[in-house]
This record gives structure tokens, C-alpha cells and sequence, in this order.
């Protein structure tokens, strides 16, 4: 008997799939009966018969088949071949795309464009496609080689088709096709609309071709554009920080803080097919808003002019000027240099100031302060960079005491030339601006002289509690809530309440030691000039959409902060500092009252460490005296010390230039002739009774009229008192309500 070898341990049996008797006997023990029938059935179909009668089955079925294609064709036609031409629409972008809105346009105060938006279109090839669309026709063309049928190269008939409409170079479209694998090669950009139509046009050809002209329904369809909306700039170098620009992750100034209404809403356009005609379907894109700034443009140009003028004299890093109207917050110009374009704002050529370009030029090894450099540059020195006030600050002193009770008009103040102080054991002595001293002195002639020994003086007898308040109430420390990006509030440059100490009120006493964004000086100093009223500041004055006024912004007062007495004093005494014995001597124009002040502060933060170091210069002033409507703030900042000694002392022919270009382009008559006019004692009373704010003040002031405000909880006046048409005294108040 023979034995059977032992498999190994890790080797598998061998797969026999005769081996098992049972499916073995299944497969071999077929009964004979059947074998029979399957034989005989075979021999049944080799019949002639059969053949015959499958034939003619054969026939019917394949007949039906052909009338029921027919059928289906004449029935169903055109839907097969409406959405086989829609399938090649889909390939392409002219059948769904998206339509951008233009973006709004950003106007002066007179509707002078100062920025508006065309569309465009960025064109690109999917090389990948077409190459592979051109070899699969080309392997078409091979097999089919009917004379009817025409064959032309897809690529080459895509390009000359770009190249003659689009005006692209053949040699920069035959380098993207050795591009293979980019299914998103530019090609052009900045395209006009009409061209793009062209190309649109055909297209739409193209696609419904017959089958003899099979190839060209191939050309064009992987070429594709996207729309986007290009700012135009009659000049991109005009207020380019109040404007701003929209930059990838860059965003700043009215292009920012009103983005959503300039923005407008995507539209879309698709295409249909059907019995042989296109169908264009629409949604219209919805176009950015209007944007009315309350700029002049004209008036901007000027300061702009005047910044860089005196940015060069000073040796200047940053130069500003700010024009606002200080009865409603309306601000008519803010300008500073230096300035760039906001079309390149990388641009190093548009950069108006020699230093800070050679600054940025230097820099080879540092990208984040290179991009912090520019971040300065771009950034409106107004609202978001601070200062140390210096002596702009003293009339917000006096104001406070004054309106405290603490001193009066008829005060006088002895200035030996410096103030001695006991602190922490040490004596401290701070100096006057003279320090031979200015003698003794009345309140205004310690204003016009700007004595820091009067204004350390009133401090001391307010104390800290009080100067902390007013401090706080005429707006230092808050933003100012004016509609642009980035305000600062600069509140932690001031002194607290517990940090006022002895030596810290006195010299925030005349505007030392802390610092204020210029947009506060601003709101703050109208405040001591138009009876007494914090007004929110603004650039906007409307938008408009589609025609029709769509928000509207309003002079809002914040709060009062001064009486109108004191306000009227201060209006008044202020302009002893343009007499010839006062420190903005420089800046009178002959014939026409003036009021201001001076500033100078040294760049430090501590008393010992003042000495040779840079200074800040400026001058706060406004006109007419009378009844102020433009007030100006010009500012050099870190002004050499080797400059300030030899004789850049003030800012004062700075703002004469500025308030002069006012007067000739804005019909401001001479101080005599206003007082002329305004002669008669007796006025009548205007009906004011749904006027805006801004309205009702021109017209009461226009009647030499005061104003004051019972509620200022909304923009539109409900009530006032006195009535319309009661006869009143010149000088008389109205009272208005607004809700």
C-alpha cells in the first residue's frame, strides 16, 4: 500500500478542483434523457426553417428600431441638441459668469469725480484642455477622412483668433501652450468689454456648428476671463490717506470705512439653447454706491502743496494740515506730507517727502520694517498718529477756569520768567517761553504771549480734579467717532486722575508731557469758538444709490462743554495773538480778523531730558473772528532742534498761505464790511422746523443770531423758540429741538 506525503507545515495544498467526489459526480452524472433533448434542440436550430423565420424577426426588430430613432429624433430633436450645444457652453466661462459691479465712485463737496471704477477682464487659457482637445480631434481626423468634413488645427485657429481681437503677441501665446499642464494661463489683462463681446460672439458661433465643421466647435472653448472692477484716478495722489485704497490684505481710509456700500453685489449671466437660438439670461450686477465727501477738492490740493512746501523748509518728517468747519464738524481739507498714490502704493516715486523715501530705500534686510514704514506712510496722520499739543492746549486751559469761576477776564498774572516747585523732597523749577519773564500781565496778554507761568499758574488754583474733568469733556482721551478707519483714541498718553500730580498738571497745563490726536485738537478748539459745542467730526456727507440719497450724515453734537460766554470770550481774545505783539504776528492777513494760537513742544517725555531735541510747531486758527467758519490746524512735526534755532520757530507763514487761498476762493468778506452788513440791531427769526442741524445753523448765524439746543437726540429739528417771525435783538439765541 503506498502512503501519502505529508504536506509542510507552511505550504498550501494544492487547489484540485476535480478532486472532490461529489462535484466530480454532479458533473459526470448527467442523465441521458437530457443529453438527448439539448442534441435534438441543436439540430432543431441549424433548420432551414428556423433560420428563415429568425431572419425575419431580425428584419421587424431592426426596422422598429429605425422608426423609433426617427420618432424619438423628429420628437426630441432639438432638446438633444439643445443640451449638446450646452455642453459645450458649459465648458465654457461666457455660459455662467459672474458679472462684477462697478465700484462706487467717491465725490468732492462741489460733485467733483475723485475716483470712479470701469470693468475689466483678466483673460486665461486651460492649456492642459486644449492640448488634449487637439489630440483627440486630430486622432478623429485620422480615422474619419470624408472630403465633406473640414480639418483645421484647434490650437492655431485659438491663438490668431486672441491675437487679432485681444492684440496679445503670438510668441507670448505660443510660450503658454508649451505651458502643458496649467489649466490657468494669463494671457492678457486689464481687457477691454467690447473685446470681450467679440470673443463672447464667437464662441456662440463656434459651438453650434454643423458635423462637417466639426473641429471649429472646438475653437475658443478653453479660453476663459474673470471681470473685476479697476479704480480710475483723475490724480491717485490726492488725498490718498482720507481716500484710501483696497490692496489684497491692505484696506484704508472712505475705501474701507464704506466698503459695503461701494462694494455693490455680483450679478451673474448664463445662456440657454433652444430651436436654433441662444437665450442670454441676466441678473444684472448691482454697481457700488456714490460716496460725497465733504472735501473741497480744490482747497485739498492747495494744503497738500502747502505740506510739501514746508515739509522741505522745516526738514519735516510729517506735515499736516487739517480745514474744518467748526460749526458742524464738516472737514473741508486733510492733507499731509508725506502722501503716495493710492493707485501703487508701493510706489516709492509717488512718496512727495526726500528723507522718508531714502528711509524706505535703505532698508535691504528687513521686510517687516519695510511694510512698517509704509504702514506709517498710509496712515492718516490725523486721526491715528498723536502729538504733544504744546501751547494749542493753554485756551482749553483757561477755558476751564473760566468757566469754573476760577479766574476771570479782569485777572492779572506776574511771570518772573520760571515757576518753582517743591515734589518728593526736590525743588523743580520749570521756565517760561521767556525767561526773562513777561512781567505782570492781564488774561489775554498772557494768551497772546502765551506765558506757561499764567497757564501753571490757573492750573494750581483749578487743581487736578477739575483739569481732569474738563480735560476728559472737550474729548481728550476718546476717539472723536469720526467715519474713518484707525482713529486713535491716545488715551493712554494722558495722565490719570491718581498720576496728576503736582509737576504732571503743571505742565499739562500749557500742553506738555501728553499727547492728543490732531482730529481732537480739532473738536476740542471748535468747541472754544462756537459756543461751546463738541461736534462729531466727519468726511462723508452722503451716499447715494441709484439716484436717490441713501444715508446722509449731519452736524451731532456730543455735548456741551463750555457756556456760550466763555466761548464767546475766548473767540474774541484770541485774536490779540495775531497783533503785532503776539506770537502768530506772522500769520495776519491785512483787513480781516483772525484769532489763534501758538504752539511749540519739545519731543520728550520727561522735564530734565527737554533740551536739543525736536520740536513740534503749530498753530491752531480760524476766521472770521465774527462768526468762524473755517478753522485750520498746521502742524510740523520733529522739526530739528538746528533748525528750530535758526529761526523755524513757528508755523505761522504756513497758515497764512492756507488762510489766504480761503479768503480768495471763498468770498470771505473783510472784517469791516461784515460788521457793515451785520449793522442793523434787529433781525427776524426763521422757521426751522424740519431743517437739518447743518441748515438751520447757517440761516440763524447768516441773521446774526446765536444758537443753543434744549435735546440733540437726532438729526431732524421738531421744535424752536422763539417762533419764525419774531423780531429779535442781533445776538439773540435760538433755541432748537431735535429728534
Amino acid at each position: 500500500m503506498k502512503k501519502s506525503t505529508p504536506t509542510p507545515k507552511n505550504q498550501r495544498k494544492p487547489r484540485a478542483t476535480s478532486i472532490k467526489a461529489p462535484r466530480k459526480t454532479r458533473r459526470t452524472s448527467i442523465k441521458a434523457p437530457r443529453r438527448t433533448q439539448r442534441t435534438q434542440n441543436t439540430e432543431d436550430f441549424k433548420s432551414p426553417l428556423r433560420i428563415v423565420l429568425i431572419g425575419i424577426f431580425t428584419v421587424i426588430a431592426f426596422s422598429y428600431l429605425l422608426a423609433k430613432i426617427q420618432i424619438l429624433k423628429l420628437t426630441y430633436g432639438d432638446e438633444y441638441e439643445r443640451k449638446a450645444v450646452e455642453q459645450l457652453l458649459l465648458a465654457s466661462s461666457s455660459y455662467n459668469t459672474a458679472l462684477s459691479p462697478k465700484r462706487g465712485e467717491i465725490l468732492d463737496r462741489n460733485d467733483n469725480v475723485i475716483v470712479h471704477s470701469e470693468i475689466y477682464y483678466n483673460m486665461f487659457l486651460d492649456v492642459k484642455k486644449l492640448t488634449e482637445r487637439a489630440e483627440k480631434m486630430r486622432e478623429d481626423e485620422q480615422e474619419d477622412t470624408s472630403a465633406e468634413r473640414q480639418h483645421i488645427d484647434v490650437v492655431q485657429e485659438t491663438l490668431n483668433i486672441i491675437h487679432s481681437i485681444i492684440g496679445t503677441p503670438m510668441e507670448v501665446l505660443n510660450d503658454a501652450m508649451t505651458h502643458t499642464d496649467s489649466m490657468y494661463y494669463v494671457f492678457a489683462k486689464e481687457v477691454e468689454q467690447d473685446k470681450i463681446n467679440q470673443i463672447e460672439q464667437l464662441q456662440e458661433q463656434y459651438a453650434v456648428k454643423s458635423d462637417d465643421e466639426y473641429s471649429w466647435s472646438a475653437v475658443l472653448r478653453d479660453v476663459y476671463w474673470e471681470s473685476f472692477s479697476k479704480r480710475i484716478y483723475d490724480d491717485a495722489a490726492i488725498a490718498p490717506q482720507v481716500i484710501g485704497f483696497m490692496r489684497e490684505q491692505e484696506s484704508w481710509g472712505i475705501e474701507d470705512r464704506y466698503n459695503d456700500i461701494l462694494a455693490g453685489s455680483i450679478g451673474r449671466l448664463f445662456r440657454s439653447y433652444a430651436g436654433g437660438q441662444f437665450t442670454t439670461n441676466r441678473i444684472p450686477p448691482v454697481h457700488g454706491a456714490q460716496v460725497v465727501t465733504t472735501l473741497d477738492l480744490s482747497l485739498q490740493k492747495f494744503a497738500e502743496s502747502i505740506c510739501e512746501k514746508y515739509a522741505a523748509e522745516y526738514d519735516s518728517p510729517n506735515t499736516l494740515i487739517i480745514v474744518m468747519d467748526p460749526e458742524t464738524g464738516e472737514i473741508r481739507a486733510m492733507a499731509q506730507a508725506p502722501k503716495f498714490s493710492a493707485e501703487e502704493p508701493m510706489n516709492l516715486n509717488f512718496i512727495n517727502v526726500d528723507k522718508v523715501r531714502e528711509d524706505i530705500s535703505a532698508i535691504t534686510d528687513s521686510s517687516a520694517q519695510v511694510t512698517a514704514m509704509y504702514n506709517d506712510v498710509w496712515s492718516n496722520f490725523a486721526i491715528s498718529q498723536t502729538f504733544e499739543p504744546g501751547s494749542i492746549f493753554k485756551p482749553i486751559t483757561v477755558a476751564a477756569a473760566l468757566e469754573e469761576g476760577i479766574i476771570t477776564p479782569n485777572d492779572t498774572f506776574m511771570c518772573p520768567g520760571y515757576k518753582k516747585f517743591k515734589f518728593a523732597n526736590e525743588e523743580w523749577t520749570i521756565k517760561c517761553n521767556r525767561v526773562t519773564g513777561h512781567g505782570l500781565q492781564t488774561l489775554e496778554e498772557s494768551i497772546s504771549n502765551s506765558c506757561n507761568v499764567a497757564l501753571m499758574d490757573i492750573a494750581e488754583k483749578m487743581g487736578r480734579d477739575i483739569f481732569y474733568k474738563y480735560e476728559r469733556e472737550f474729548g481728550f482721551g476718546e476717539k472723536t467717532g469720526i467715519d474713518l478707519p484707525r482713529e486713535q483714541s491716545a488715551a493712554t498718553t494722558l495722565f490719570s486722575l491718581a498720576n496728576l500730580n503736582t509737576l504732571e498738571l503743571a505742565t499739562s497745563s500749557f500742553g506738555q508731557r501728553f499727547e492728543v490726536t490732531p482730529i481732537q485738537m480739532m473738536t476740542a478748539f471748535s468747541a472754544l469758538i462756537n459756543g461751546g459745542y463738541i461736534y462729531k467730526p466727519y468726511v462723508v456727507s452722503q451716499t447715494v444709490e441709484g439716484g436717490v440719497v441713501s444715508q446722509q450724515n449731519r452736524a451731532a453734537v456730543v455735548r456741551t462743554v463750555i457756556s456760550k460766554e466763555t466761548s464767546d470770550y475766548m473767540r474774541e481774545v484770541m485774536q490779540s495773538v495775531l497783533l503785532a505783539e503776539g506770537t502768530g504776528s506772522a500769520a495776519a492777513i491785512d483787513g480781516y480778523d483772525i484769532g489763534g494760537k501758538t504752539g511749540t513742544a519739545e519731543k520728550g517725555v520727561n522735564v530734565e531730558s527737554r533740551g536739543e531735541v525736536p520740536y513740534h510747531l503749530s498753530f491752531m486758527g480760524y476766521l472770521p473772528v465774527e462768526k468762524p467758519e473755517f478753522l485750520v490746524l498746521a502742524l510740523a512735526e520733529n522739526v530739528p532742534f538746528e533748525s528750530y534755532q535758526s529761526g523755524t520757530t513757528s508755523v505761522a507763514p504756513m497758515i497764512k498761505e492756507v488762510f489766504q487761498y480761503i479768503i480768495d476762493n471763498n468770498a470771505i468778506m473783510p472784517s469791516d464790511a461784515y460788521l457793515a452788513a451785520n449793522s442793523s440791531s434787529q433781525t427776524e427769526v426763521g422757521n426751522y422746523v424740519g431743517m437739518s442741524l447743518a441748515q438751520a445753523i447757517e440761516d440763524i448765524y447768516t441773521r446774526g443770531l446765536d444758537v443753543s439746543f434744549v435735546t440733540a437726540a437726532g438729526s431732524v429739528i421738531t421744535k424752536q423758540t422763539p417762533p419764525s417771525g419774531t423780531v429779535v435783538s442781533k445776538g439773540a439765541e435760538v433755541a432748537l429741538v431735535f429728534e
